[in-house]
């Protein structure tokens, strides 16, 4: 099984919300995932952080370039 199984629902939950609620959410995940055939390493909540902290940082560029930061 592919990371997918905990990225699928992290975008699912995150890419409609603000940026300022991705922190928690990430937080919130478990360090190691319980699913034993996971290939996320060194595991999904560093897996997804970094996921969405590349997605952080294009958001901003587009906002920049729109003019809205």
């Amino acid at each position: 099984m592919s990371v997918s199984r905990c990225l699928g629902p992290a975008l699912r939950a995150l890419m409609g919300a603000p940026r300022a609620e991705w922190r928690w959410y990430i937080d919130a995940l478990p360090e190691r995932c319980p699913h034993g055939d996971c290939t996320a390493q060194p595991g999904c909540r560093a897996y997804v952080a970094d996921y969405f902290r590349i997605q952080w940082r294009m958001q901003v560029a587009r906002e920049r370039n729109h003019g809205k930061g």
